[in-house]
């Protein structure tokens, strides 16, 4: 595993690139879309632009299924390396072996890097809402921290799928504490609703009033959300 390359810049250059241009294809079919939807099938172009509509939205699930299975190989590739790397500080020690750069997290001049990833670390106003939380660097999480940070460089939304108590509310905090980002955080049941995804009820001197829900308090003050038990919520 040590003799595995590390993922270079020019891998992450084309990782944005790509996910640049899948944006720009979702808006020309969201263009579509609406275009179907306001000429309805006349003069039979409602037919060509169904066909158009499922031939883009087929090729970008291949696509994106082609991505995934990219990095979940990248990713274990770079953990089975890191795995025969002398242990750092996880503080800016570098350590490198058979030619692999050094994977640890890096923290300088307000920026966070793990491999050749690197970006800007937010200033909080909340300091109590940056997450702390207890963290072993081990080579498997390490790797997928770099992922994810790719994914927040390139302004994406993040989802972290597995069974149950593999880590994935650890690697989120892990990456928000890294970020210095405010978090606000919720999480779904089978009788969530609507209502109460913007509203949370408050006890105040025997009187109960309402305020905004941690998903409203993220969109207005620009904090990170954090959304647990995604697939208990019900469908409608």
């Amino acid at each position: 595993g040590g003799d595995t390359p590390a993922p270079s810049a020019e891998a992450a250059a084309a990782e944005r690139a790509r996910r640049e241009r899948q944006g720009r294809e979702t808006k020309e079919l969201e263009g579509l879309a609406i275009q179907r939807r306001m000429m309805g099938n006349f003069g039979g172009m409602g037919e060509v632009i169904d066909a158009k509509l499922e031939a883009g939205v087929r090729k970008m699930r291949e696509e994106r299924r082609a991505a995934t299975d990219e990095r979940v190989r990248r990713v274990c590739q770079q953990a089975a390396a890191m795995a025969d790397m002398p242990a750092g500080d996880g503080d800016g020690e570098a350590a490198s072996v058979r030619g692999v750069p050094s994977m640890d997290i890096q923290l300088s001049d307000g920026r966070v890097s793990i491999g050749e990833v690197s970006v800007a670390r937010r200033s909080p106003i909340e300091k109590s809402l940056v997450p702390s939380p207890s963290f072993v660097p081990i080579a498997g999480h390490v790797a997928l921290l770099r992922e994810m940070l790719l994914e927040w460089e390139g302004g994406g939304h993040l989802l972290l799928l597995g069974d149950q108590g593999v880590g994935k509310n650890k690697l989120a905090d892990k990456l928000l504490q890294l970020l210095r980002a405010e978090r606000e955080y919720v999480q779904l049941h089978r009788d969530t609703t609507v209502a109460s995804l913007t509203l949370a009820p408050c006890l105040e001197g025997g009187i109960v009033s309402w305020r905004d829900s941690p998903l409203v308090r993220a969109a207005r003050l620009g904090r990170v959300l954090v959304v647990d038990e995604a697939d208990k919520a019900p469908l409608e």
